[in-house]
């Protein structure tokens, strides 16, 4: 891959593509790859590697294991309410997108 630090805006869009029907089983080797290289260790954020294993797991048959050390990280920053009490855009952006990861 020619820049591997987009591999997961890339695999996002084969899957995307795939589940509209289109370059059936480009996005499984794309997945092992990602595997193979351990790309989702190179990522900065646990919510980065959150995004990465969800992206993985679409693939049916390639579920990349989730980190418990990161999930509770993730579980800890969830279970700090006070830090939701306030405004803080940061703050819900994160939020949210753990959720939905």
């Amino acid at each position: 891959m020619l820049f591997p630090q987009y591999y997961w805006f890339i695999l996002s869009l084969a899957l995307d593509l795939e589940a509209l029907g289109l370059g059936q089983g480009k996005s499984a080797k794309l997945c092992q790859w990602v595997v193979d290289h351990n790309l989702i260790s190179a990522k900065l954020s646990d919510l980065q590697r959150a995004q990465a294993v969800h992206l993985l797991k679409r693939r049916l048959g390639l579920a990349q294991q989730d980190d418990p050390a990161y999930v509770d990280r993730l579980h800890g920053f969830i279970d700090q309410s006070e830090t939701f009490s306030i405004s803080n855009k940061k703050a819900a952006y994160e939020l949210t997108h753990i959720v939905f990861f």
